[in-house]
Protein backbone atom coordinates (compact mmCIF):
# COMPACT_ATOMS: atom_id res chain seq x y z
CA UNK A 1 0.00 0.00 0.00
CA UNK A 2 1.30 3.42 -0.53
CA UNK A 3 1.26 3.88 3.29
CA UNK A 4 3.88 1.27 3.81
CA UNK A 5 7.20 2.79 3.93
CA UNK A 6 10.31 0.33 3.67
CA UNK A 7 12.90 2.41 5.47
CA UNK A 8 15.51 0.05 4.85
CA UNK A 9 18.67 -1.18 7.59
CA UNK A 10 19.89 1.14 10.58
CA UNK A 11 23.38 0.52 12.31
CA UNK A 12 21.54 0.90 15.70
CA UNK A 13 18.20 0.63 17.34
CA UNK A 14 18.42 4.04 18.34
CA UNK A 15 18.13 5.13 14.67
CA UNK A 16 15.66 2.90 13.68
CA UNK A 17 13.79 4.10 16.95
CA UNK A 18 13.91 7.65 16.29
CA UNK A 19 12.23 7.32 13.50
CA UNK A 20 9.04 6.01 14.82
CA UNK A 21 5.65 7.10 16.40
CA UNK A 22 4.96 3.52 18.02
CA UNK A 23 6.97 0.65 18.67
CA UNK A 24 5.06 -2.37 17.07
CA UNK A 25 6.36 -6.23 18.21
CA UNK A 26 4.55 -8.82 16.95
CA UNK A 27 6.95 -11.65 17.46
CA UNK A 28 5.32 -14.76 16.23
CA UNK A 29 8.03 -17.11 18.66
CA UNK A 30 7.62 -16.86 22.06
CA UNK A 31 10.37 -14.67 22.84
CA UNK A 32 12.30 -14.99 26.52
CA UNK A 33 12.90 -11.23 26.80
CA UNK A 34 11.51 -8.99 24.41
CA UNK A 35 14.54 -6.54 23.75
CA UNK A 36 12.88 -4.58 20.80
CA UNK A 37 10.24 -3.83 23.35
CA UNK A 38 12.16 -2.40 26.16
CA UNK A 39 14.31 -0.71 23.68
CA UNK A 40 11.01 1.20 22.37
CA UNK A 41 9.50 1.86 25.65
CA UNK A 42 13.14 3.08 27.09
CA UNK A 43 12.98 5.77 24.04
CA UNK A 44 9.51 7.31 25.25
CA UNK A 45 7.83 4.99 22.41
CA UNK A 46 4.18 2.92 23.70
CA UNK A 47 4.21 -0.17 22.06
CA UNK A 48 2.02 -2.76 20.39
CA UNK A 49 2.70 -6.63 21.47
CA UNK A 50 1.07 -9.87 21.06
CA UNK A 51 -0.03 -11.60 24.28
CA UNK A 52 2.68 -14.21 23.38
CA UNK A 53 5.71 -15.30 25.30
CA UNK A 54 7.52 -12.51 27.27
CA UNK A 55 6.37 -9.18 25.86
CA UNK A 56 3.74 -8.77 27.75
CA UNK A 57 4.81 -9.16 31.16
CA UNK A 58 6.83 -5.46 30.29
CA UNK A 59 3.62 -3.72 28.95
CA UNK A 60 0.79 -2.50 30.79
CA UNK A 61 -1.78 -2.38 28.50
CA UNK A 62 -3.90 0.72 27.68
CA UNK A 63 -1.35 2.82 29.76
CA UNK A 64 2.41 2.00 28.51
CA UNK A 65 1.56 0.60 25.11
CA UNK A 66 -0.82 -2.91 24.33
CA UNK A 67 -1.12 -6.26 24.12
CA UNK A 68 -3.30 -7.50 21.81
CA UNK A 69 -4.54 -11.49 21.41
CA UNK A 70 -1.63 -13.61 19.55
CA UNK A 71 -2.06 -12.95 15.56
CA UNK A 72 -5.19 -10.97 15.94
CA UNK A 73 -3.85 -7.98 13.59
CA UNK A 74 -7.34 -6.72 13.24
CA UNK A 75 -6.87 -5.80 17.22
CA UNK A 76 -3.41 -4.28 15.86
CA UNK A 77 -4.96 -1.87 13.39
CA UNK A 78 -7.25 -0.49 15.71
CA UNK A 79 -4.64 0.18 18.75
CA UNK A 80 -3.03 2.05 15.73
CA UNK A 81 -5.86 3.76 14.58
CA UNK A 82 -6.73 5.06 17.72
CA UNK A 83 -2.95 6.64 18.45
CA UNK A 84 -3.12 8.08 14.85
CA UNK A 85 -6.18 9.43 16.02
CA UNK A 86 -5.01 10.95 19.30
CA UNK A 87 -1.36 11.84 18.91
CA UNK A 88 -1.55 13.78 22.52
CA UNK A 89 -2.81 10.76 24.38
CA UNK A 90 0.00 8.25 22.40
CA UNK A 91 3.05 11.04 23.50
CA UNK A 92 1.44 9.99 26.73
CA UNK A 93 1.23 6.95 26.35
CA UNK A 94 4.48 6.78 25.40
CA UNK A 95 6.06 9.19 28.25
CA UNK A 96 4.67 6.50 30.52
CA UNK A 97 6.55 3.24 29.32
CA UNK A 98 9.87 5.11 29.51
CA UNK A 99 9.18 5.86 33.42
CA UNK A 100 8.15 2.01 33.49
CA UNK A 101 10.79 0.89 31.53
CA UNK A 102 13.97 2.99 33.63
CA UNK A 103 11.61 1.34 37.42
CA UNK A 104 11.02 -1.77 36.40
CA UNK A 105 13.99 -2.53 34.21
CA UNK A 106 16.77 0.39 35.21
CA UNK A 107 20.16 -0.36 36.65
CA UNK A 108 18.83 0.52 40.24
CA UNK A 109 16.04 -2.06 39.28
CA UNK A 110 18.44 -4.55 37.99
CA UNK A 111 20.93 -4.17 41.27
CA UNK A 112 17.87 -5.06 43.51
CA UNK A 113 16.94 -7.71 41.73
CA UNK A 114 20.45 -9.29 41.46
CA UNK A 115 21.13 -8.94 45.08
CA UNK A 116 17.71 -10.10 46.46
CA UNK A 117 18.60 -13.57 44.49
CA UNK A 118 22.44 -13.62 45.36
CA UNK A 119 21.54 -12.50 49.06
CA UNK A 120 20.23 -15.78 50.42
CA UNK A 121 23.03 -17.80 49.13
CA UNK A 122 26.38 -15.09 51.03
CA UNK A 123 24.17 -15.41 53.74
CA UNK A 124 23.91 -19.04 53.34
CA UNK A 125 27.86 -19.08 53.08
CA UNK A 126 29.11 -16.71 55.88
CA UNK A 127 27.35 -18.90 58.11
CA UNK A 128 28.91 -22.06 57.07
CA UNK A 129 32.31 -21.32 58.36
CA UNK A 130 33.61 -24.87 56.17
CA UNK A 131 31.53 -23.96 53.05
CA UNK A 132 33.88 -21.63 51.41
CA UNK A 133 35.52 -23.50 48.90
CA UNK A 134 39.61 -24.15 49.25
CA UNK A 135 41.49 -21.82 47.10
CA UNK A 136 42.83 -23.07 43.99
CA UNK A 137 46.32 -22.11 41.60
CA UNK A 138 46.16 -23.54 38.40
CA UNK A 139 48.77 -23.39 35.86
CA UNK A 140 49.27 -20.51 33.20
CA UNK A 141 48.04 -22.02 29.98
CA UNK A 142 49.90 -22.47 26.93
CA UNK A 143 47.55 -20.09 24.51
CA UNK A 144 48.49 -21.14 20.80
CA UNK A 145 50.07 -18.62 18.64
CA UNK A 146 47.37 -16.41 17.62
CA UNK A 147 45.52 -17.19 13.92
CA UNK A 148 44.91 -15.06 10.95
CA UNK A 149 41.40 -13.76 11.48
CA UNK A 150 40.97 -14.55 7.36
CA UNK A 151 41.69 -17.87 8.71
CA UNK A 152 39.25 -18.40 11.12
CA UNK A 153 36.37 -20.63 10.51
CA UNK A 154 33.42 -20.05 12.75
CA UNK A 155 30.49 -22.90 13.44
CA UNK A 156 27.56 -20.31 14.39
CA UNK A 157 24.30 -22.05 15.94
CA UNK A 158 21.23 -20.94 16.20
CA UNK A 159 17.68 -22.52 16.93
CA UNK A 160 16.34 -20.53 13.73
CA UNK A 161 17.93 -19.06 10.96
CA UNK A 162 17.92 -16.38 9.27
CA UNK A 163 14.93 -14.20 11.04
CA UNK A 164 14.58 -10.90 9.91
CA UNK A 165 13.94 -9.94 13.42
CA UNK A 166 16.80 -11.21 14.94
CA UNK A 167 19.35 -7.82 14.31
CA UNK A 168 21.43 -8.55 16.78
CA UNK A 169 22.19 -12.23 15.48
CA UNK A 170 22.46 -10.84 12.14
CA UNK A 171 24.63 -7.62 13.02
CA UNK A 172 27.24 -10.36 14.81
CA UNK A 173 27.00 -12.17 11.36
CA UNK A 174 27.52 -9.45 9.32
CA UNK A 175 30.79 -7.81 11.59
CA UNK A 176 32.69 -11.20 11.58
CA UNK A 177 32.04 -11.39 8.01
CA UNK A 178 33.25 -8.14 7.09
CA UNK A 179 36.42 -8.79 9.22
CA UNK A 180 37.46 -11.92 6.33
CA UNK A 181 35.74 -14.59 8.86
CA UNK A 182 35.10 -17.77 7.49
CA UNK A 183 31.39 -18.15 8.98
CA UNK A 184 28.74 -20.99 8.55
CA UNK A 185 25.34 -20.63 10.37
CA UNK A 186 23.87 -24.65 11.52
CA UNK A 187 20.22 -23.87 12.12
CA UNK A 188 17.63 -26.39 13.52
CA UNK A 189 14.86 -24.16 11.65
CA UNK A 190 14.78 -21.80 8.38
CA UNK A 191 11.02 -20.13 9.54
CA UNK A 192 11.78 -17.72 6.78
CA UNK A 193 12.77 -19.39 3.39
CA UNK A 194 12.41 -16.35 1.52
CA UNK A 195 14.21 -13.91 3.62
CA UNK A 196 17.67 -13.00 2.09
CA UNK A 197 20.12 -11.01 4.36
CA UNK A 198 22.09 -8.42 3.08
CA UNK A 199 25.20 -9.74 3.28
CA UNK A 200 27.02 -12.90 2.16
CA UNK A 201 26.30 -15.47 4.83
CA UNK A 202 25.93 -18.76 4.24
CA UNK A 203 23.82 -21.58 6.19
CA UNK A 204 22.44 -24.79 6.56
CA UNK A 205 19.68 -26.97 8.44
CA UNK A 206 20.60 -29.76 10.88
CA UNK A 207 18.40 -32.58 11.91
CA UNK A 208 19.86 -33.26 15.41
CA UNK A 209 23.00 -33.24 17.46
CA UNK A 210 24.62 -36.03 15.52
CA UNK A 211 24.04 -34.73 12.34
CA UNK A 212 25.52 -31.44 13.50
CA UNK A 213 28.17 -33.13 14.65
CA UNK A 214 28.90 -34.53 10.97
CA UNK A 215 28.67 -31.73 9.07
CA UNK A 216 30.88 -29.93 11.63
CA UNK A 217 33.63 -33.23 10.63
CA UNK A 218 33.02 -32.69 7.03
CA UNK A 219 33.22 -28.92 6.78
CA UNK A 220 36.61 -29.09 8.83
Amino acid sequence: PATLKIAGYRKTPAEAIAETDVVVSLSTFQESFGRTVLEGMAAGRPVIVYDHGAPPEMVQDGDTGFVVPFGDTAAVADRLDRMARDRRAALAMGLKARDHALTAFGREAYNAAMTAAYAPLLEKLDAEADATPPKMVLPARNLPARTDRTKLKVAYLCWHFPVPSETFVLNELRLLTEQGVDVTVFCKQIPYPDFEPDFDITWERVRDADHLTERLIETG
